[in-house]
């Protein structure tokens, strides 16, 4: 529903729907005039509502009511039986006190999006249940602290479900500091996905220990950032983008998560190296997909040469990359878009009975016969482009047998 001042639904209309059940979204809660109205909606006798929106409009001028929007959140308390909870461009600096209360054991997902004058987060840590949380656009936000994990019982720890957490479009927001707690507690024990995305001042994070997490992303951050992440001895798909600073995939990390499956790497204008290239093949025995997009500073991508699983291996504009690995066994896909420096490369004969597409476009040193092999049959492949300067490639070298695709 949407918020009327005057004519059309009542806030309040809502206090006559009893048996109210799902979901619903309310929108323009600033059209909302006195906190009466809120009260008489009674979402907290709503024991069928499972999932609740509230939105108030983007726009944050001087006509709206701090204190009001306060008050008004706090009567629209749903019923303990909820499940997720929305809330959109609210705009007084605190939250409610019912958010965060672990009286809502059913309460799994959570997400605050641009709530722009909160200046500090709820204390989430309390809910039993919660297994995501996303956190977006709080402006005012700096340091995020002990108010953020809510004090438990004795040997109760926070987070104890959460398995999805994501930080994005805080501009401010500069310190995350731990839990005194002792040594070797695990404040997210079943963090699964962690997300980090547009937080250019932050500079510390809490040395949680993050022994179960699968998925990292980390988007528009300093470098320095990645010192604090450790114990990644469970993950699996990493994911970095904008990351200032970053000269070194590989000493980027205290602990590097040698059990990485999939990794990409985006616009990193600083990157100058991935990995050393000793015992590479050793340490990342896993690796089966490589993703690397514009990084103008990286000039070889040798050290992946004898990585024994890589599968599938997409590079597009890196402008000054010269140096390809010398050995590709058994690719899958090969992308190779807009890097015009690239001079030397081996054949892919090693992966002639398993890849499956080949995409080449803006290789201006690029010789296919060198590329390909001669006399290989590449009987698995499905997709073939190959674009180069102002050239189609459409015929090649007669030792080179292709199948009809």
């Amino acid at each position: 529903m949407i918020v009327s001042k005057s004519s059309g639904m009542r806030l309040k209309d809502l206090g006559n729907l009893s048996v109210l059940q799902g979901d619903i979204l309310i929108e323009e809660l600033q059209n909302v005039v006195n906190v009466q109205e809120a009260m008489d909606a009674r979402l907290m006798d709503k024991t069928g509502l499972k999932e609740i929106r509230l939105a108030w409009s983007k726009d944050f001028d001087g006509s709206r009511d701090k204190t009001l929007e306060l008050d008004v959140l706090n009567a629209l308390k749903p019923h303990e039986n909820l499940s997720r909870l929305e809330i959109d461009h609210y705009g007084d600096a605190k939250f409610s006190n019912w958010i965060g209360d672990s009286g809502f054991f059913n309460l799994a997902k959570i997400s605050f999006d641009f709530c722009k004058n909160c200046t500090s987060l709820p204390p989430l840590g309390k809910l039993p249940m919660l297994r995501e949380l996303s956190i977006r656009g709080m402006d005012q936000v700096k340091v995020i602290g002990a108010e953020f994990y809510g004090s438990r019982g004795h040997g109760e720890l926070p987070f104890p479900l959460l398995s999805s957490l994501m930080f994005g479009d805080m501009p401010n927001w500069e310190e995350w500091l731990a839990v005194a707690q002792e040594v070797g507690v695990i404040e997210f024990p079943q963090l699964c996905k962690f997300y980090i995305r547009r937080c250019p001042k932050l500079v510390s994070l809490s040395n949680i220990l993050q022994l179960s997490l699968r998925e990292l992303e980390v988007q528009s951050v300093r470098g320095v950032v990645l010192n604090h992440v450790h114990h990644l001895e469970s993950l699996t798909q990493l994911r970095l983008t904008r990351i200032f600073g970053l000269t070194s995939f590989f000493k980027a990390f205290v602990q590097f998560p040698f059990t990485l499956e999939n990794c990409e790497v985006i616009d990193c204008d600083d990157l100058v190296t991935l990995w050393p290239s000793d015992n590479t093949e050793q340490c990342l025995v896993n690796l089966q997909q490589m993703s690397i997009e514009s990084c103008p500073q990286l000039l070889s991508l040798q050290e992946i040469d004898v990585l024994p699983h890589l599968r599938n291996l997409l590079i597009w504009s890196c402008g000054a990359l010269e140096l390809f690995p010398n050995i590709i066994a058994r690719l899958d896909v090969l992308v190779i878009d807009n890097c015009p420096s690239l001079k030397m490369m081996s054949s892919l004969q090693n992966c002639s009975t398993t890849l499956k597409d080949l995409i080449i476009n803006g290789w201006v040193n690029l010789n296919m016969t060198n590329l390909l092999g001669h006399g290989y049959s590449y009987s698995c492949l499905t997709r073939l482009y190959i674009y180069i300067l102002v050239m189609v490639w459409s015929c090649f070298p007669m030792e080179v047998c292709l199948p009809q695709i």
